[in-house]
Parts: structure tokens; sequence; C-alpha cells
């Protein structure tokens, strides 16, 4: 590399040190609005990784710079989502989640794409309680408040009580008379006596 060219490469690289130690990561894209050619740069060094010198690589190194970042991303997400687990109880993000919506559709994503992930990742996920059927998972927790409902009052909820609740059950009978309600669920309704046909 001549030295023409070492000193552009450190002129970079110092943009991209500063931006770390103001933003903590140095992780910039390609479509960075307010330095493009930085943006640039950056997924350049990971084309030419084979090329640099092993002190390049090691200034990389000490501002944690990303060399695969789709690999970064999900590593980021799956810490998040232990977070989320320890705050709520579960891994059940709204694929809308408000306070990080790329987030929630992160985890909609692992739903959709099980069968591509690796073993790992899988492993990952179901060793956290990984929830792959959100839509089944509120099911069963709608179910088992009824359950404890019927154990305890003996009868079904008036929409007064709980309307939540009244309102599954009418929604449940809908898609009944629809086909759209799976037999195992037919039966668990019955099995706690409603009717449901």
């Amino acid at each position: 590399m001549s030295t023409a060219l070492k000193r552009k490469w450190m002129y970079r690289y110092n943009q991209l040190k500063r931006y770390y130690e103001k933003n903590g990561h140095s992780n910039i894209s390609a479509r960075h609005k307010r330095n493009k050619s930085l943006g640039t740069w950056v997924v350049r060094q990971r084309v030419i990784k084979n090329s640099l010198t092993p002190e390049q690589l090691d200034l990389l190194d000490t501002i944690q710079f990303v060399w695969d970042p789709r690999k970064n991303s999900w590593e980021d997400n799956y810490e998040k989502l232990i977070t989320y687990k320890d705050q709520h109880g579960d891994t059940n993000v709204p694929v809308n989640f408000e306070k990080d919506p790329i987030f929630g559709r992160w985890v909609q994503k692992q739903r959709r794409i099980k069968l591509t992930l690796s073993e790992d990742k899988v492993e990952k996920l179901n060793n956290l309680g990984f929830i792959w059927n959100g839509n089944d998972y509120i099911w069963e927790q709608n179910f088992d408040t009824l359950q404890s409902f019927i154990n305890k009052n003996r009868r079904l909820p008036s929409y007064k009580e709980n309307l939540k609740l009244y309102n599954w059950i009418n929604q449940q009978k809908i898609k009944f008379k629809n086909l759209r309600l799976e037999e195992v669920k037919v039966q668990k309704l019955r099995g706690i006596g409603i009717e449901i046909n």
C-alpha cells in the first residue's frame, strides 16, 4: 500500500474512530445519511479484509469493527430478547413493539425463517423458551385465564365482569362456525364446558 493510500486509509479510520467514540459503535451503513462516503468505506473494509495489514486489522478491532453485520445483528437482537424475557416473563414480543419496532419485526422473522436458521440459533432460542407461534401462545393464555375463572366461579364470565374474556369466547365460536378453529382447541373448550357449536 502506497504512502498516499495509507494516509487516506488513516483519514477514514480516524473519522470512524471519532464516530465510534461518540456513538459507542462503528457499524455504519453504506446508506448512512450524514457521511455516505464513510459508510461506503466501512463496507469496503469488509470486502478487502484479506488485503488489510495486521496493523490495520488491529486498529479496526480496537473500535469493535463489525466484520459480519448480519451475525452481529442477530446476536444483538438475541441479547435484547433475553432482556425482554427478564422484564416480561416471556419471549412473545409484539410485532409492532412500540419501544423498538425493528426488534419486534426481528422476533417475528425468526418464527418465519425457523427452517433456515442454524441449529445453534434454534437451540439458543429454544433454551430461552422462545415462542415459535405467538397466536397459539396467546390462545393458551386466554384459555388458561378462562379455565381459572370457571374453576373459581363455576360459570362463564359475563361481559360486565370480563369483557376481554367474554369477547374471546365469542371469537372462538365464530372461528368454529367458519371452520377456522383447530380440532384440538375445540376439544379443549368443550372439555371445560364451553358450548362451541
